[in-house]
């Protein structure tokens, strides 16, 4: 089991002072240790050589010191272990601030939990939430466990009573276990909670028994009279199935050795696994609550498919598919960044981080001091066995203190906001490719013909025996590429086919038995060299696909962030880190040269290559579940700002910290192109672009296009990269990769409607979904409800002529502020904007409306016009000026049937969710049979 560990021990007596450091505490090689009080040093220690601390606990001697420090803090110096990787890593700071009374030997035993379930009070079983990470080579698990852990013995030491009282979040009850005491009275705050479980039992809560995941295990399956289970429960190779997650992308094709679709395969797979996570991890039970990450490119319609069959199985009480794997990979990068002192992690974080013009604190110090949100530009590239995922991630913290405590309170309240600028990826990218090439090579040197290890369409028996010859080639395959990628420097790796062993690291053996009848029988042993130059070719080959795909998203994403109206000037942004992760990263030779693929096409395509490159041996593919399993934790407890408690708090100098994972996407990741004919599409004038925000709030957020001719044939194509910048993007006709939706109408009713001059629009909403809407005219909303009840001064001259004339703005005035400075594009809606036939409907994040006094008046003032209800995230307003708030979006006036448009009124549409074609190219899968 890999867990969170807890922080760092120090021990002092009068001869000797030492740190303790558990597993993973503090990531890679220790340069410095002070010790402060308050801001003064009264220890420093520096180690020459580095101890390198990052995968075992450690002790270090310090420096001793004399008498006990008030406000004691731990500075530790290190640099991030990053085995191979070109350059030096950058010093990095980790601060860990201590009570007094936690410099001695420790009195306390670990937390854990009680042999019999039983003896749990059943207010204390919440339950566990876990991520699944299914890849194409491996799949692992993370948990959440959301039960209550136990403290043993019962009786806490009388120092421990007195740090109980000081945390003042709970009077101490010496009859009661104090960790459920913790657990119960801390609820409303996970920063006092944490304070508590650190100070009182030595640890935070997301600690042992409460963040975990698996070892990766391998997604190669096995299929037994319809029972499914994972290769490494058995023993051979000839019945395992590979590269099931490929079906992802059409679950009604029948999975090659299964018998089974997808749709009856992958629910049996999810709920095997799951109970193999149960099994490693203890657990008394199966999730509750389920996690599943996908591939940054699989389709939404094919998630929702995904979704809906593991619903339908019950494999948990509540399942999502909200994080993608590149999100996911990039979320442990946060949780690496914010994990152990949250608050002393954002502070540390902020020292580099840009303002939202751009600038760091050097560049220029009085814009960045008057931010309330800094940022990093983040690029994940997560390199599975079977596919690549990619994306640009903009890690926001911001400092949203409410209103209630001031801007000046000793306390901040910062969330940690990460939203994706630009993803991508590629279904058939991957360590995958690397092997199959390698297998291409042995197969072609040693003459085996093609029909040896062809066992797709042939008789069972004829088909087992040449399934048999595709394992074992493959499985050389495999070991060459580890042995060959494994340092900085492709090397030579021999092959002996034949009947013998041993031989060096360096040598494979293939027994030829295997092959098949007269592919080897009676011949001496046989070498095949598979050269260091054809494994750089390889190699190359990989890495600079991946970098062109990676510096395309990179250049897109960094676009979107230049500030839009008078806010300048502005820094031109860059990529700040690159997290390497997946199974594929392993591979020493493949990383370094995609460091340096990467760095060469940044260099070429104007960006700047000066990036920190970040990549955990330890992690590389766990961490995606990890990362996902900390979003959601943190943002599941984090206390809203306008709590009193955390008002209170904040006064009072406490520090808060929350995670919204809600705007994870609020703007569009990708360029969206209409294909208007058989010709192709016109390139250059996206439907949807890269950057566009989109309305709403969560899985209401959309965006609408704007109106084009109607055609019979709709293709809708996503491009992660600029067209004609990538040659695996296809930026041709009918099935390309690029195709992300389509739809086909019945040709004499298509020419018909156009005829008439009914034109088509799309909307498409966060997770990319796409919807067609066909109409004349705009489409008219269906306004149900009462009119809001308005303010007693409220003006009533909205609306002239179906023209705004006053503009509206949310919460324009802030108690103890006055009147914000807005700019133009603040305003909710502006005056002199038309009201639309039936009316105009707006997202609203706030909670009182106002409006401003006509254009052209002397004094300019604002009148409050209505409060919005709480839960209410609409606002309408139609031709006459009346306003209504609505809890969801109003639906609009549609027909069923789309030749019901030949008469209905103007506005009414025709509309339906778009699907995607089959991207499941059989032709790239390396196991389909035809190898």
């Amino acid at each position: 089991m890999i867990a969170e560990p807890p922080g760092p021990e120090l021990h002092r007596s009068a001869e000797v002072a030492r740190l303790v450091l558990r597993p993973g505490t503090v990531p890679g090689v220790v340069e410095r240790v002070d010790l402060l009080d308050g801001a003064s040093t009264v220890s420093t220690t520096r180690f020459a050589p580095a101890v390198d601390v990052g995968g075992r606990a450690t002790r270090l001697d310090l420096t001793p010191w004399t008498g006990t420090p008030g406000e004691p803090t731990l500075v530790v110096y290190h640099r991030s272990r990053q085995p191979g990787c070109r350059g030096v890593p950058p010093l990095s700071r980790a601060a860990f601030r201590l009570d007094p009374t936690d410099i001695k030997e420790p009195v306390m035993t670990h937390p854990e939990t009680p042999e019999d379930p039983a003896v749990a009070p059943e207010r204390a079983v919440v339950g566990v939430a876990a991520t699944v990470d299914f890849g194409s080579t491996r799949t692992v698990g993370g948990v959440h466990d959301l039960r209550s852990v136990f403290y043993r013995p019962r009786q806490l030491p009388e120092e421990a009573r007195r740090r109980a009282a000081e945390v003042g979040a709970f009077t101490y009850d010496a009859d009661s276990d104090p960790a459920l005491q913790i657990e119960a009275k801390t609820d409303f705050d996970p920063a006092v909670r944490a304070r508590a479980w650190r100070e009182v039992l030595g640890w935070p809560p997301l600690a042992r028994n409460h963040l975990a995941a698996t070892r990766a295990v391998s997604s190669d399956i096995v299929v037994t009279d319809g029972v499914v289970g994972f290769a490494e429960e058995t023993v051979g190779d000839a019945s395992r199935i590979r590269g099931s997650k490929r079906y992802l992308a059409d679950l009604d094709r029948e999975v090659p050795g299964t018998g089974m679709t997808g749709r009856d395969l992958f629910p049996r797979i999810y709920r095997r696994f799951l109970e193999l996570v149960v099994e490693e991890l203890d657990l008394p039970a199966g999730p509750r609550w389920l996690s599943v990450t996908f591939p940054t490119r699989l389709p939404p319609d094919r998630r929702d498919a995904l979704l809906e069959l593991l619903e339908k199985d019950q494999i948990a009480s509540q399942i999502d598919m909200r994080i993608d794997e590149a999100a996911a990979a990039a979320s442990f990068y946060l949780l690496k960044r914010f994990g152990n002192d949250a608050v002393l992690g954002v502070e540390a974080f902020r020292l580099h981080a840009r303002c939202p013009q751009g600038f760091r604190a050097w560049d220029e110090p009085e814009t960045w001091d008057a931010a309330r949100e800094w940022h990093e530009n983040l690029l994940v590239i997560d390199v599975g066995g079977g596919t690549t995922d990619c994306a640009l991630v903009k890690v926001a913290v911001a400092d949203v203190g409410p209103p209630g405590a001031g801007n000046n309170s000793p306390g901040r309240y910062y969330r940690l906001q990460p939203q994706v600028t630009a993803s991508g990826g590629r279904l058939h990218l991957g360590g995958d490719l690397l092997t199959l090439s390698i297998y291409t090579l042995l197969k072609q040197r040693y003459g085996l013909p093609d029909s040896a290890t062809k066992f797709a369409g042939v008789e069972e028996q004829i088909g087992a025996e040449r399934r048999t010859a595709f394992e074992t080639l493959w499985k050389a395959a495999e070991q060459v590429k580890k042995i060959g990628l494994g340092d900085e420097e492709p090397r030579r790796v021999d092959v002996v086919f034949g009947t013998g062993t041993g031989g060096d690291r360096n040598t494979v053996h293939v027994a030829v038995d295997k092959l098949g009848k007269g592919h080897g029988d009676g011949k001496a042993d046989r070498l095949i060299a598979i050269t260091a130059e054809d494994l750089a070719a390889i190699v190359d080959d990989v890495a600079l696909r991946v970098a062109t795909l990676a510096t395309g998203i990179a250049a897109g994403g960094l676009h979107t962030l230049r500030p839009t109206g008078d806010k300048t000037p502005y820094a031109e942004q860059a990529v700040d880190a690159v997290l390497l992760s997946g199974g594929s990263m392993l591979g020493t030779a493949l990383r370094l040269r995609l460091e340096d693929a990467l760095r060469e096409r940044f260099a070429g395509d104007g960006l700047d290559p000066g990036f920190e490159l970040h990549f955990d041996e330890t992690y590389c593919k766990v961490g995606t579940v990890l990362g996902g399993m900390y979003l959601n934790a943190v943002s599941r407890f984090s206390p809203h700002p306008e709590d009193p408690k955390v008002v209170a708090g904040l006064l009072n100098g406490r520090s808060f910290f929350g995670v919204d994972v809600t705007r994870l996407h609020t703007n569009l990741a990708a360029d969206f192109f209409v294909q208007h004919d058989a010709e192709g599409a016109d390139w250059s004038e996206p439907i949807f672009r890269r950057g566009d925000a989109l309305t709403g709030h969560g899985s209401a957020a959309y965006a609408v296009s704007g109106s084009y001719p109607l055609i019979p044939h709709i293709l809708v194509h996503r491009f992660d990269v600029s067209p004609g910048a990538d040659a695996d993007q296809h930026s041709g006709t009918g099935t390309a990769v690029t195709v992300w939706a389509e739809d086909d109408l019945q040709y004499q009713l298509a020419g018909t409607l156009a005829g008439r001059g009914i034109n088509m629009r799309f909307e498409i909403d966060q997770d990319e979904r796409i919807t067609l809407q066909i109409g004349r005219g705009t489409p008219r909303p269906v306004l149900d409800g009462e009119p809001a009840v308005t303010a007693p001064d409220a003006p009533t001259d909205l609306v002239r002529d179906r023209t705004l004339v006053r503009d509206l703005c949310l919460d324009v005035v802030n108690a103890g502020i006055g009147v914000l400075d807005l700019e133009p594009g603040d305003y909710l809606m502006s005056a002199g904007t038309r009201v639309n036939p039936g009316g105009t409907v707006l997202a609203v994040d706030g909670r009182l409306l106002y409006a401003a006094t006509p254009a052209g008046t002397p004094d300019l003032r604002f009148d409050l016009l209505l409060e919005i209800p709480a839960g209410h995230r609409w606002l309408s307003i139609d031709e006459g000026g009346v306003l209504r708030t609505h809890e969801k979006r109003p639906r609009l006036q549609t027909v069923d049937r789309l030749e019901e448009l030949l008469t209905a009124d103007e506005g009414t549409v025709f509309q339906r969710r778009l699907n995607s074609p089959s991207h499941f190219d059989e032709e790239k899968d390396p196991f389909n049979g035809t190898r």
